[in-house]
């Protein structure tokens, strides 16, 4: 199905936008070269956020479907990128969307968090998406296991980020608890 997929790989095109997507400024590229209407800036969005939102119409959507203008610019910009990324929706426009959640998934779950797991296997991980969470102190290690794993698998280093929950503790809430349990104690 894909002869040429080799060929797109090695590509200056292709490296370049490999360039654009690792750096994290690939909807910041694509920000000049499509129409985006004011009143969209109006409600909030920034040109990112739609520049994104386009991208995910342009990847996921069907090849002859609405994407405001960005598959016109992917296609003019990364034309055997855009041409490989049809051929591989023409029967089924999801096909994209599915592979790139079954490689996500499969590097998650059973590598990155596998390797956690034998690793350290009292380190409490959870997942959400894309994302691992776990406890304070353990987040650069979890973030370097991703790295090597992720360079490994795809040859490039993810952009790696850090959010912290900091949960608003309600007091009363527990105060509450421990009522009903004293209680159903008694």
């Amino acid at each position: 199905m894909f002869g040429l997929s080799s060929e797109i790989q090695y590509s200056i095109e292709f490296q370049e936008y490999e360039e654009l997507v690792s750096s994290g400024v690939i909807y910041e590229f694509f920000e000049d070269k499509i129409d985006i209407d004011p009143h969209e800036l109006k409600k909030g969005l920034t040109k990112r956020d739609i520049v994104k939102h386009r991208m995910m119409l342009c990847l996921y959507s069907k090849n002859g479907g609405y994407s405001g203008g960005l598959k016109t610019a992917f296609k003019k910009h990364f034309p055997k990128l855009y041409a490989m990324i049809c051929k591989l929706k023409a029967e089924k426009h999801n096909t994209l969307a599915l592979l790139l959640q079954r490689i996500e998934s499969y590097l998650i779950l059973d590598v990155i968090c596998k390797r956690i797991s034998e690793e350290k296997h009292d380190l409490p991980i959870f997942t959400i998406h894309d994302c691992i969470v776990t406890t304070v102190g353990n987040e650069h290690y979890v973030s370097n296991v991703i790295t090597e794993e992720m360079e490994k698998f795809v040859g490039i280093a993810p952009r790696v980020s850090f959010d912290y929950w900091h949960p608003k503790i309600e007091w009363k809430k527990f105060e509450k608890i421990d009522e009903e349990l004293s209680k159903n104690a008694a």
